[in-house]
C-alpha cells in the first residue's frame, strides 16, 4: 500500500511539474492535505483499547552488587 502511494504521488508531481501552472500545484497541495485527512479518518475509527499493563518479572533476585563489564579485569 505504501508503494502505491509514493507511485501516485510521485505521478502527481510529475503531472504537475509538466503543466506548470498554479492550479496544478495547488490541487498537487490539495490532495497531499486531502491524504492526510484520510489518514486522520482511519486512525479516528480505530477502537478504543486499555493498555496492556503487565507486572514486572519478580523471580529474578534484586542484584545490588555491580556487574562485571566487558573488557575490563
Amino acid at each position: 500500500m505504501v508503494n502505491l502511494g509514493v507511485s501516485l504521488g510521485g505521478l502527481a508531481a510529475v503531472i504537475a511539474v509538466q503543466v506548470d501552472t498554479t492550479f496544478a500545484y495547488s490541487l498537487l497541495i490539495a490532495g497531499n492535505a486531502i491524504s492526510f485527512a484520510g489518514c486522520a479518518a482511519v486512525v479516528a475509527m480505530l477502537p478504543r483499547t486499555e493498555p496492556n499493563r503487565t507486572e514486572p518479572n519478580r523471580t529474578e533476585p534484586n542484584r545490588t552488587e555491580p556487574q562485571p563489564t566487558a573488557g575490563k579485569t
